[in-house]
């Protein structure tokens, strides 16, 4: 009897492993593509493949789109966890959409035409971030 059981458990995994990994790639696919904010000129919906990085200054946070530049009053810290995987922080002011990254200097990347500066601190995982990025 339990060899039945360990076979009707193996029989059913191999059907439920490709459909769960298939949900989940699904589910990738189905992240968050609209950025929502609350500007001065009311709420905002900007999608995340227009918008080439976020910086911060004196309590405000900056969108910087391939349209324009937004802000609202806010932290840049509380954008972490519901930005998509293509955004990295590379200093305490900034995040880049890797998508907008055309190159990476010594201590700045270059988003367009603007030099970003790269803290120490993250320019090992954003060049880390940025391989793997370079790879899918």
């Amino acid at each position: 009897m339990p060899l039945f059981i360990n076979f009707l458990k193996i029989s059913v995994l191999i059907h439920i492993v490709p459909v769960y990994a298939a949900s989940h790639c699904l589910y990738q696919l189905r992240a968050p593509v609209i950025f929502n904010c609350n500007t001065v000129f009311g709420s905002q919906r900007i999608p995340f493949d227009t918008i080439q990085y976020f910086f911060s200054r004196q309590h405000k946070v900056y969108i910087v789109t391939t349209e324009g530049t937004q802000s609202f009053y806010g932290k840049l810290g509380d954008l972490e966890g519901s930005l998509p995987s293509c955004f990295v922080r590379i200093h305490n002011r900034y995040f880049i959409n890797l998508k907008y990254l055309d190159s990476l200097e010594k201590n700045c990347a270059i988003v367009g035409n603007t030099a970003l500066p790269v803290s120490r601190s993250y320019k090992q995982s954003l060049s880390i971030t940025y391989a793997r990025y370079m790879l899918e």
